[in-house]
């Protein structure tokens, strides 16, 4: 599962009903995202580098209408990716990769504009020890 408590669109100030932009002005969304379902496959886990594959799907909401003036608040999201995670520590990994992230309301309103983006990402793993203590 994945939960951006945070997310950032940076869009036209002013769209047609595809999302085309009709000004060079632009305007900020601030929105979050989850994606409650995924699936990663990881190679040679345990050893010291891992490379993996995954996706994940989801949704993210946003504080105004994403991309269009007809479009909606809440989009479906989903993302594919590649990458490594290397092993830090006996209890701390490091993940970086590189994915496909994908955003748009599914025709639910007439108008579908969306949005792709390829982008590098990173973060730590932290393993817990059996019962859940750290």
């Amino acid at each position: 599962m994945e939960i951006n408590p945070i997310v950032l669109l940076h869009e036209p100030a002013l769209a047609d009903q595809w999302g085309n932009p009709l000004t060079t002005q632009k305007k900020t969304l601030v929105g979050v995202g989850l994606s409650p379902l995924g699936l990663r496959m990881m190679w040679r886990d345990g050893k010291r580098v891992m490379p993996y594959w995954g996706g994940k799907t989801g949704g993210v909401v946003f504080n105004e209408k994403a991309l269009a003036p007809n479009a909606t608040y809440a989009n479906f999201s989903f993302q594919i990716g590649v990458g490594t995670q290397i092993k830090m520590t006996e209890k701390t990994n490091l993940r970086v990769g590189f994915q496909l992230y994908h955003f748009s309301n599914l025709y639910v309103n007439g108008s579908n504009p969306g949005l792709d983006t390829l982008g590098f990402t990173f973060g730590f793993v932290r393993h817990l020890r059996a019962g859940g203590k750290w």
